[in-house]
């Protein structure tokens, strides 16, 4: 069972556990177990069998797609007070992971058995509803990826990530190329390439691991041109 410490981490990260009755509350609470993960451990991997699904406590978790030739492309990430809903979907479906999960910084999961949870989705309305209330905001954010490589030019979408990632206050990101490929799911060469061309316009001034922005508003207009 899952200490008063960790419960009430469970409680501020998901409304959802302060709406159930103390029996539900109590029943969850003897299913879920308690791992800490270090930074770089790969939790998933492409084919692995969902056994569980888990409440991030704590952490990031990077979930990704890696092609034949090794390229990355992250789809998303789990953060604070969120669920896997790819691992869900496996579990609903009785499929595989068809994805990569990494840990990106030290993170702390409350894990629940597969076979627990499908029990608790179709008996406890108040997990439903948070589950299902994720879904769609998960979807949306797979979707403007999909339409990011579909529809968008490399130096839009270089553009457009420096900019979303930066803080508003801040002009130096600390990313090497090879990073922001993984993200966007190119190739180092071609970020390379087009950062080079926006260095040599005066855009951006290229360090050792870092990236500083001079000309906000020439990334903004190829961003949302």
């Amino acid at each position: 069972m899952i200490n008063k410490r960790k419960e009430k981490k469970l409680a501020k990260n998901f409304s959802f556990y302060n709406k159930l009755k103390p029996e539900k509350r109590e029943n969850l609470l003897n299913q879920l177990t308690y791992i800490k993960y270090p930074p770089g451990k790969i939790i998933m991997k492409a084919g692995y069998t969902c056994e569980n699904t888990f409440f991030l406590l704590k952490g990031s978790i990077r979930v990704y797609k890696v092609s034949e030739k090794g390229r990355e492309l992250t789809l998303y990430r789990i953060q604070r007070g969120e669920m896997c809903l790819m691992s869900i979907a496996c579990i609903m479906s009785s499929s595989n992971f068809p994805a990569q999960a990494q840990i990106e910084k030290e993170t702390e999961i409350l894990a629940l058995p597969a076979s627990t949870f499908k029990r608790y989705l179709s008996s406890i309305p108040e997990l439903q509803e948070f589950v299902f209330g994720k879904v769609f905001s998960r979807l949306q954010d797979v979707m403007l990826t999909v339409e990011d490589i579909a529809f968008k030019n490399i130096e839009t979408r270089i553009a457009s990530f420096l900019i979303s990632t930066v803080e508003q206050n801040q002009e130096t990101l600390n990313l090497t190329q090879a990073e922001i490929a993984k993200e966007i799911g190119s190739a180092r060469e071609v970020v390379s390439r087009t950062l080079r061309d926006f260095a040599a316009r005066g855009a951006v001034e290229l360090g050792r691991g870092k990236i500083t922005i001079i000309k906000r508003r020439f990334l903004e207009d190829l961003a949302y041109r």
